[in-house]
Order: C-alpha cells, then structure tokens, then sequence
C-alpha cells in the first residue's frame, strides 16, 4: 500500500512529462535515423553566431544547474533537496562513465563540425554530461517543479548542444536523459522506503 502511495506521488506530472518528451525524441530519433538527426544539428545547423551562443552564452549558463543545488543548500528547507539533486547528479555521472562504450561521431563520421575543444575520451554513448545536468535537475524538478523547470530546460539544452558541438550522437544524450530518469526514481523509491 505504502509502495503504490509512493509510485502515484512520484509518476507526477512533471515526471509524466518528462518521460513522454523523452519518448517522444526516442521515436523521432529511430524513425528518422541516429546519423541523419546528428547531421541535421550539428551540420545544417551549424552556424558561427550558434557556436558563439553556445560557448559563450549557454556554456556559463549551463553551470547554474550545479550552482543552484550548491545553493539551495545554504536554505535550512531545502538542504536535503540540495543534497539530493548533487547526490543524484554525480551518481549518474559516475554510473555513465562504468558503462561507456560506442565511438564518438568524429570517428565513424567525415562531416563533423566540433564547436570547441573539449578534452573527451573515445567513447560517446552515453552523455554522461547529458546524464549529470539530468541527473542535477530532476530531483529538483521532480520535487520543485517551478525552482526545477528552469533547470530542465538548461539540462534539455546541455543535451541538444552535446550533439550540436560533434561530440555525441542523439541516442547518446536521449539516454543519458532516460538513465538518469531512471537512476532518480530508483532513488527516490529507496529514500521513500528507508523514509529519509
């Protein structure tokens, strides 16, 4: 009884809906093909004024999804919160780095545009980058909706661009979103039957 009150008051509607959008990208990635949704953003979107934003505007942006946390724990409220969303966001980083395997697009691809210069390894699926700002935001927005929204846009973003700059395919950030989805609710499900 207790598991099934915890299950109806975490599939909320934020998690619904994050689950349905990440479907949704699953389908279209499929149907469409990995490489042809790659080459679409990163090649036909390619532009000098995007690569400006990204690494100029979004990049400094990107970093308010693990300040917030850090700052939310100054907040005697919200400190488990806090902790919750940085513990859930390295988990997930950490996780998706034992699990890493598939080349990078720049080594199976020619057509690769690399908007900056990042120091990766070999292996690209999945995003752990995708999988920390997940990983960060969603305990957050799961708990928060209205403190977390912004912050899954930026984590939404952070795998869009993951994809624009060369550096993972669209499979690799879908589910690095969907692993750290699953990684939070198996989280949440074990803080609820411990009750922390």
């Amino acid at each position: 009884m207790k598991s099934k009150l915890f299950l109806n008051k975490f599939f909320n509607k934020s998690f619904r809906a994050v689950f349905l959008l990440l479907v949704f990208l699953f389908l279209v990635d499929f149907l469409v093909g990995d490489t042809r949704v790659f080459l679409l953003i990163n090649k036909n979107l390619s532009h000098s004024a995007l690569d400006f934003a990204f690494l100029h505007i979004f990049v400094p942006l990107f970093l308010l999804i693990g300040i917030i946390p850090l700052v939310i724990l100054l907040f005697k409220n919200y400190r488990l919160l806090g902790g919750l969303a940085l513990f859930t966001g390295f988990l997930c980083y950490l996780i998706g780095e034992m699990i890493k395997f598939s080349p990078r697009p720049a080594q199976v691809l020619t057509e690769v545009n690399l908007a900056g210069n990042w120091a990766v390894g070999s292996f690209s699926f999945p995003s752990t980058t995708t999988m920390l700002a997940f990983g960060l935001s969603l305990p957050i927005f799961i708990i928060k909706p209205k403190l977390g929204l912004p912050l899954l846009v930026l984590a939404f973003l952070v795998g869009f661009f993951v994809i624009y700059s060369g550096y993972h395919f669209p499979q690799d950030a879908i589910a690095g979103a969907a692993l750290s989805l699953i990684i939070t609710s198996l989280l949440f499900y074990t803080k609820e039957k411990l009750n922390f």
